[in-house]
């Protein structure tokens, strides 16, 4: 009994040594399996399935994304608040901030409270299923009757909002329950890199940029900590009456992050999806319009025939991405037997890649380097047609250094 419970011991000890699972992604967009021991500003310490010890370079880390936590949809009660930063609070809303300028929100499950600048935010959304519209010149709201209004937010509470619609000389109030989503014309601005800074997804959506950014190891479990590079305004300083509440240290529970991803290095990562696609051929199928689809997970839907084009930022140097043959599994055979196509992927007129898909066969992982400025990828019908020749490409990433 004896050998039993020290066995059992040591097995969780070295249980606990072993710090997070993750998928580690580097500059050869390789996703490796590892064991998250520690993080600081400088450097990533990880195990590697080997059970060997490697210290990381910051600047050799992509992107960390943590096994045992992933992205939920927001509950009905929460709401999403998108800043021009790229940054995403997921929170319960709480109406005005500490001034009719701001709006709060209890940040997820941290029970810690934001307050968010109006000028700041490009958009909140009251539903998890709600597209925020896109503003230019002016404010949109999306009514829950589907019907848009354009003019200026005036101000926001906890039940209803203040909006000037169109010229008009005063605002009109209108009950929260009537608003889907809300558009500001805010310009989107690139965030100030600075030592350390990682941009942490948590499980809700949420998408914070932390400032020297570390693991912690705690009694009540890890937590990553760092300064918010948010811009949250709060309670005056002592010394400052008016002035906002300096950067404030956030500590996130490891428990509430999904996704790690370091920034302050020379390498980047851009979703295929984030840039501009043109059909450049097919796109039809027996004369009934089949265009490619972006699901809102970031996923791409594609039904051959159909040839795409992207151009692709300067400094971009590798494209990686998953693609498997998208067959429902209830239609039977031989009918899902005829299904089957071919994949080409272009480095401008340059073939860098062909592979056949079949509907049964596993999803394959493409990950090229390039040398052009312009990316196509053509999906080509098999011998018995384009009938079912349809595929789901997932994780389509570029590699960007700047």
């Amino acid at each position: 009994m004896k050998c039993f419970f020290s066995a059992l011991c040591s097995l969780l000890i070295a249980s606990s040594a072993l710090g997070q699972s993750a998928i580690l992604l580097g500059p050869d967009l390789e996703p490796v399996s590892v064991q998250l021991q520690a993080l600081s500003p400088d450097a990533i310490e990880v195990i590697d399935v080997k059970g060997k010890t490697q210290t990381l370079q910051i600047e050799q880390a992509l992107r960390l994304t943590l096994t045992s936590n992933s992205i939920a949809t927001p509950s009905q009660n929460q709401v999403r608040a998108v800043l021009r930063d790229g940054q995403a609070v997921v929170g319960y809303w709480g109406g005005a901030g500490d001034d009719d300028e701001s709006i709060f929100v209890s940040f997820g499950d941290t029970d810690q409270n934001i307050d968010l600048p109006l000028d700041e935010i490009m958009s909140i959304t009251f539903r998890p299923d709600a597209t925020a519209p896109i503003a230019e010149e002016d404010d949109v709201l999306l009514l829950a009757t589907g019907e848009k209004l354009v003019g200026f937010l005036e101000w926001m509470g906890a039940e209803a909002l203040d909006f000037v619609v169109g010229d008009a000389d005063d605002p009109i109030q209108i009950p929260l329950e009537r608003v889907h989503a809300v558009s500001i014309a805010n310009k989107p601005k690139l965030a100030e890199v600075s030592r350390g800074m990682v941009r942490v997804t948590t499980v809700d959506g949420s998408v914070i940029l932390l400032n020297e950014a570390e693991l912690e190891r705690g009694p009540d479990g890890d937590a990553l900590v760092g300064l918010s590079a948010m811009p949250i305004t709060g309670k005056p300083t002592d010394n400052q009456d008016d002035a906002p509440q300096a950067a404030s240290r956030l500590t996130l529970p490891i428990k509430q992050v999904a996704i790690i991803e370091p920034v302050s290095g020379k390498r980047r990562l851009i979703p295929l999806t984030d840039l501009e696609e043109q059909v450049i051929g097919g796109g039809e199928v027996f004369g009934v319009a089949m265009p490619p689809r972006i699901k809102t997970d970031g996923t791409l839907r594609l039904h051959a025939p159909v040839k795409l084009r992207y151009e692709l930022p300067e400094g971009s140097s590798r494209l990686a991405f998953s693609v498997a043959m998208d067959v429902d599994e209830a239609i039977p055979e031989p009918r899902r037997a005829m299904a089957g196509c071919e994949l080409i992927v272009y480095d401008g007129d340059r073939v860098l890649a062909k592979h056949a898909l079949t509907p049964d066969g596993p999803a394959k992982r493409i990950n090229l380097p390039h040398s052009g400025d312009e990316l196509r990828i053509e999906l080509a019908p098999g011998v018995n047609g384009p009938v079912l020749d349809r595929v789901v490409i997932t994780e389509a990433e570029v590699l960007v250094s700047d």
